[in-house]
C-alpha cells in the first residue's frame, strides 16, 4: 500500500508538472488534470486501507526535577491514541500530552509510556533524576524529622511532668525546627499555661492573701493540661486566706490598741497575736516598733522623773538635817556659856525648839499638815528623818 502511495503521489506531481508545461505551451490541459484527479483517487485510496501506526514522541528522555521534586513529561502521540504512564491511563489533547512526575526520595525513576492505537503500539522510557536543589531539601526534611522526634519525646515528658526544667528543654528543641507546627505551639503553650498557674499557686500558698488566690484561680481557668492537680491546694489555701483573714483582724484591733494605748500588756498581746500569723506582715512589724519606741520612751521619762523626785526629796532632807544640826551646835555652845543650874532650862528650851512633824503609821513620808485621809501623829523631825521617812512632796 505504501509503494501504491507513493506511486499515486509521483503521478500527481508529475500531472502538476504536465499541466504547467501545457499552460506554457497553451495546450489543452485535460489530460494533465484526468492525470491530476487519477493520482489523487489513487492516493486517498491507498490512505483509506493503509494500516494505522502509533507514534511517540517524548521531548527528553533524561529529566531532573525542580527544588520540589517536581518534573514534567512532555510529548506528542496520535490523536486518538490510547496513552499509558507506567499503567495508567493518560489523557491527551489532540496528541499533545504532559505527566508530572514528584520523586519520593533521591533515586532515580523511570517511567514507562505507552502509546496503543489498533494494532500498533510505540514506547518511550523517561528517566527521570532528583535535582540538587531537591536532594538538599531531602537532607534538611530528614534532619528536620530527627529534631521533630526530639520534640515529641520532650514534649511527652513536659506533659506528663509538667516543670521548669522539662519545658526549657522542649522550647529549646521547639525553637530549633525550621518549621512551624501549630500543634507543637499548642503542646508548648499547654505546657507553659500550666507552669504559669503553678507558680502563682505557690505565691498563693505563701502570702494567703485574697489577691494571690484570686490571681492563681484566673491562671488556673487557662490551664488544659493536668488542671485537677489544682483542684484540692486550692481549697486549702481558701480556707488557709479566710483563717488568715480573721487572724489579721484580732492583730490589727490588738495594735491599734496598742497604739491607741501604748503599755506593755497591749504591746504583748499584738505580738503574740502578730507571730501567730501564717505569713508575715511588714507592715504591722513597723507599727510594732513604733509601739514599743514610745513604751520605752515613756518608762525613760518616768524613771528620770522618778530619779528627780528622789533627788529633790533627798535635797529637802540634807537641807532640814543641815538645819538641825546647826541648831543643835549653837544649843551646844549656848549650854557651855551658861551655868550649870540653868541646864535643864536650856535642855527643855532646845527640845521645845526642834521641829515637830506629822506621819502616819503606813506611811513613808512625813508632813507639816493633813494632806490626806489616815491617822496622823506629832513626832519630832529628828524621829522621821531617823525611821527613813521623806518629805511629802505636797508640803514641802
Amino acid at each position: 500500500m505504501e509503494i501504491v502511495f507513493l506511486l499515486g503521489m509521483l503521478v500527481f506531481m508529475g500531472g502538476i508538472g504536465f499541466l504547467l508545461f501545457n499552460l506554457i505551451k497553451k495546450r489543452s490541459k485535460k489530460k494533465s488534470l484526468y492525470i491530476m484527479l487519477g493520482s489523487f483517487i489513487v492516493m486517498l485510496v491507498t490512505v483509506g486501507f493503509a494500516p494505522v501506526t502509533a507514534s511517540l514522541t517524548i521531548e527528553a528522555a533524561e529529566i531532573e526535577t525542580n527544588k520540589n521534586g517536581i518534573a514534567l513529561i512532555e510529548g506528542t502521540t496520535n490523536s486518538d491514541a490510547k496513552l499509558t504512564i507506567d499503567g495508567k491511563n493518560l489523557e491527551n489533547d489532540e496528541g499533545d500530552f504532559s505527566y508530572e512526575v514528584k520523586l519520593a526520595n533521591q533515586d532515580e525513576k523511570k517511567i514507562t509510556l505507552v502509546a496503543i492505537i489498533e494494532d500498533s503500539e510505540a514506547e518511550k522510557v523517561v528517566t527521570v533524576t532528583p535535582s540538587e536543589e531537591y536532594i538538599t531539601f531531602l537532607n534538611e526534611q530528614k534532619i528536620e524529622e530527627e529534631k521533630l522526634k526530639k520534640v515529641e519525646t520532650a514534649l511527652v515528658l513536659a506533659e506528663k511532668e509538667p516543670n521548669q526544667e522539662n519545658y526549657d528543654k522542649a522550647a529549646t528543641l521547639v525553637v530549633a525546627l525550621t518549621k512551624e507546627y501549630s500543634n507543637i505551639d499548642d503542646q508548648l503553650t499547654n505546657v507553659e499555661d500550666y507552669l504559669k498557674a503553678e507558680e502563682a499557686v505557690v505565691l498563693a500558698e505563701k502570702e494567703l492573701t485574697t489577691d494571690s488566690l484570686e490571681d492563681a484561680q484566673t491562671l488556673i481557668k487557662k490551664v488544659t493540661l493536668n488542671k485537677e492537680n489544682f483542684s484540692d491546694r486550692v481549697k486549702t489555701i481558701q480556707t488557709q486566706v479566710t483563717e488568715r483573714e480573721e487572724q489579721l483582724t484580732l492583730a490589727k484591733e490588738a495594735i491599734d490598741l496598742a497604739e491607741e494605748t501604748p503599755t506593755d500588756n497591749n504591746y504583748n498581746h499584738a505580738v503574740e497575736l502578730i507571730e501567730a500569723l501564717p505569713t508575715k506582715d511588714d507592715s504591722f512589724s513597723t507599727r510594732l516598733v513604733t509601739v514599743k519606741t514610745i513604751i520605752e520612751k515613756d518608762k525613760e521619762e518616768k524613771a528620770l522623773a522618778v530619779a528627780a523626785e528622789e533627788a529633790k526629796q533627798q535635797k529637802i532632807a540634807s537641807e532640814i538635817a543641815e538645819k538641825e544640826k546647826q541648831a543643835n551646835e549653837q544649843a551646844a555652845q549656848a549650854a557651855q556659856s551658861t551655868p550649870a543650874q540653868s541646864t535643864p532650862i536650856i535642855e527643855a528650851s532646845s527640845q521645845s525648839n526642834e521641829q515637830t512633824v506629822l506621819v502616819t503609821p503606813t506611811g513613808s513620808k512625813y508632813h507639816n499638815r493633813k494632806c490626806g485621809n489616815g491617822t496622823y501623829t506629832e513626832a519630832s523631825m529628828s524621829t522621821a528623818l531617823a525611821s527613813g521617812l521623806t518629805p511629802c512632796s505636797k508640803c514641802y
